[in-house]
C-alpha cells in the first residue's frame, strides 16, 4: 500500500527506524500475539495561537485546546500500524485495541506504547 500523503512515507520510515532503535536487543523477532497500541501524536502550535508583544510566549485564550485540524487521527494511527509491521508485530491485524490521541506540545512527534496482551 502506498501512502496518500507524500510526507507520510518519510515519516513512516522515521517511525520504523525509531522502533528498530528502541527494540535493539529486546525483541528477537516481531510479536505474534494480540497487542494494544497507544499513540499520542504531538503537534507544535502555530504562531497564531500565541499572543504578541509582552504576551508573545503565552497561548491566547481563544486558541483551540485540541488539535482538530488535519491530519486526521485515523490516518495517523494507520501509518504507525503500517510502519511497525515487521518490526514490532508480524501484521497490524494483531492490534486488538487502539488508544490514539492528538495534542499540542513543545515536543512534536509521536509517543508510542505497545502492550502485549497474550
Amino acid at each position: 500500500m502506498s501512502p496518500a500523503n507524500k510526507r507520510q512515507k518519510p515519516w513512516m520510515a522515521d517511525v520504523k527506524a525509531s522502533a528498530w532503535a528502541a527494540t535493539e536487543g529486546i525483541f528477537y523477532r516481531p510479536l505474534t500475539g494480540a497487542v494494544i497500541l497507544k499513540v499520542q501524536f504531538q503537534f507544535t502550535r502555530p504562531k497564531s495561537h500565541y499572543g504578541s508583544g509582552k504576551n508573545a510566549g503565552q497561548v491566547k485564550g481563544s486558541a483551540p485546546k485540541y488539535h482538530i485540524t488535519k491530519p486526521d487521527l485515523t490516518k495517523l494511527t494507520r501509518a504507525v500500524e503500517d510502519a511497525l509491521t515487521g518490526v514490532i508485530w508480524r501484521d497490524d491485524s494483531q492490534v486488538v485495541s487502539q488508544r490514539p490521541t492528538k495534542r499540542y506540545s513543545d515536543a512534536p512527534g509521536a509517543l508510542i506504547s505497545i502492550i502485549e496482551v497474550d
